[in-house]
Formats: structure tokens, C-alpha cells, sequence
């Protein structure tokens, strides 16, 4: 089991879906690296910063689905 903050990174394109995600972790204790939309930017994000989960969606913009 995993203890301490964790980093974590949202890909959501459902914005309200996001905010709620963003929200009930944050209560939890854990820190949000960022919020994206697409495969793109959720790259980026991975490659950018120190990340410990991605919460992805099934289906989203970009390149990569």
C-alpha cells in the first residue's frame, strides 16, 4: 500500500467529469499534477513532470487514443 501524497495526473475530456475527479482527490489528500483533455498534452505532462498515477479516459482527443 502505497503511503504519503501522490502525484497524479487527470486525462478527462468531460470537463464536469474532471472537476468531480479533481475534487474527490484532492479530499483525499493527494496532489494534482494537472488536468488535460487530450493524448497530446497527457504526453507532455509524463515527460514534463514527476507523475506516481494517470487516471485516463477510454476515449480521448488526440493522436493517441
Amino acid at each position: 500500500m502505497m503511503k504519503g501524497v501522490c502525484h497524479i495526473l487527470i486525462v478527462e475530456d468531460d470537463e464536469l467529469m474532471a472537476m468531480d475527479m479533481e475534487r474527490m482527490i484532492e479530499e483525499m489528500g493527494h496532489q494534482i499534477v494537472q488536468v488535460v483533455d487530450n493524448s497530446s498534452e497527457a504526453l507532455e505532462t509524463i515527460l514534463d513532470h514527476s507523475v506516481d498515477l494517470a487516471i485516463l479516459d477510454v476515449r480521448i482527443q488526440g493522436e493517441y487514443d
